[in-house]
């Protein structure tokens, strides 16, 4: 996660996880407002070959300016804006 005034080595996280088929992970973090938080999936280096992947990324306590996004080889690149609900989060 980016924040603002805070070196990008103090905010960063990172999970590599290694899936067999319809293997299921679950990751958890916290994050921040006011900051940009970049989820990238990747192949490793090694895999050769063609992956299938589903991938489903859930915030709790925020209200995203989009139900879904869709990525693809065609569109690899897709953003959403969230704000936090009413009340406390």
């Amino acid at each position: 996660q980016n924040l603002p005034h805070v070196p990008f080595s103090k905010s960063e996280g990172k999970f590599v996880m290694r899936c067999t088929m319809a293997e299921s992970k679950k990751e958890t973090m916290r994050v921040e407002g006011n900051g940009t938080l970049e989820v990238t999936i990747a192949q490793f280096w090694s895999s050769l070959g063609s992956t299938d992947v589903e991938v489903e990324v859930y915030f709790f306590g925020v209200v995203p300016d989009s139900a879904s996004l869709f990525l693809s080889t065609v569109s690899p690149v897709a953003t959403t804006h969230v704000q936090s609900g009413p009340g406390p989060v």
